[in-house]
Protein backbone atom coordinates (compact mmCIF):
# COMPACT_ATOMS: atom_id res chain seq x y z
CA UNK A 1 0.00 0.00 0.00
CA UNK A 2 2.65 2.32 0.79
CA UNK A 3 4.24 1.48 -2.54
CA UNK A 4 1.00 2.72 -4.61
CA UNK A 5 0.85 5.73 -1.98
CA UNK A 6 4.50 6.83 -3.71
CA UNK A 7 3.78 5.49 -7.39
CA UNK A 8 0.38 8.02 -6.71
CA UNK A 9 2.44 10.72 -5.59
CA UNK A 10 5.29 10.50 -8.36
CA UNK A 11 2.27 10.36 -10.84
CA UNK A 12 1.16 13.49 -9.65
CA UNK A 13 3.84 15.45 -9.67
CA UNK A 14 4.86 14.27 -13.22
CA UNK A 15 1.48 15.19 -14.12
CA UNK A 16 2.59 18.77 -12.91
CA UNK A 17 5.79 18.74 -14.47
CA UNK A 18 4.30 17.80 -18.15
CA UNK A 19 2.02 20.82 -17.78
CA UNK A 20 4.74 23.18 -17.68
CA UNK A 21 6.30 21.33 -21.37
CA UNK A 22 5.81 23.56 -23.85
CA UNK A 23 5.15 20.95 -26.33
CA UNK A 24 2.96 18.81 -24.28
CA UNK A 25 0.57 21.58 -24.15
CA UNK A 26 0.79 21.56 -28.53
CA UNK A 27 -0.49 18.23 -28.03
CA UNK A 28 -3.48 18.58 -26.51
CA UNK A 29 -4.13 22.09 -28.36
CA UNK A 30 -4.02 19.30 -31.30
CA UNK A 31 -5.71 16.39 -29.48
CA UNK A 32 -8.90 18.85 -29.00
CA UNK A 33 -8.46 20.44 -32.50
CA UNK A 34 -8.42 16.30 -33.99
CA UNK A 35 -11.49 15.80 -31.42
CA UNK A 36 -13.12 18.75 -32.95
CA UNK A 37 -12.72 17.90 -36.31
CA UNK A 38 -13.90 14.35 -35.61
CA UNK A 39 -16.87 15.36 -34.57
CA UNK A 40 -17.69 16.67 -38.09
CA UNK A 41 -17.31 13.50 -39.72
CA UNK A 42 -20.59 11.98 -40.42
CA UNK A 43 -19.73 8.24 -39.74
CA UNK A 44 -18.17 9.57 -36.31
CA UNK A 45 -21.64 11.05 -35.78
CA UNK A 46 -22.81 8.20 -36.44
CA UNK A 47 -20.66 5.78 -34.58
CA UNK A 48 -21.31 8.28 -31.40
CA UNK A 49 -24.97 7.98 -31.88
CA UNK A 50 -24.85 4.09 -31.73
CA UNK A 51 -22.55 4.45 -28.68
CA UNK A 52 -25.23 6.66 -27.00
CA UNK A 53 -28.01 4.46 -27.79
CA UNK A 54 -26.56 1.06 -26.18
CA UNK A 55 -25.68 3.07 -23.42
CA UNK A 56 -29.25 4.24 -23.05
CA UNK A 57 -30.14 0.37 -23.93
CA UNK A 58 -28.11 -0.74 -20.93
CA UNK A 59 -29.71 1.71 -18.72
CA UNK A 60 -32.91 0.51 -19.12
CA UNK A 61 -31.70 -2.91 -18.89
CA UNK A 62 -29.99 -2.00 -15.21
CA UNK A 63 -33.80 -0.07 -14.23
CA UNK A 64 -35.99 -3.17 -15.61
CA UNK A 65 -34.11 -5.18 -12.96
Amino acid sequence: ADKTKTQVADNIRLAGETKTVGKTKTQVADNIKLAGETKTVGKTKTQIANVIKKVDETMTAVVAD
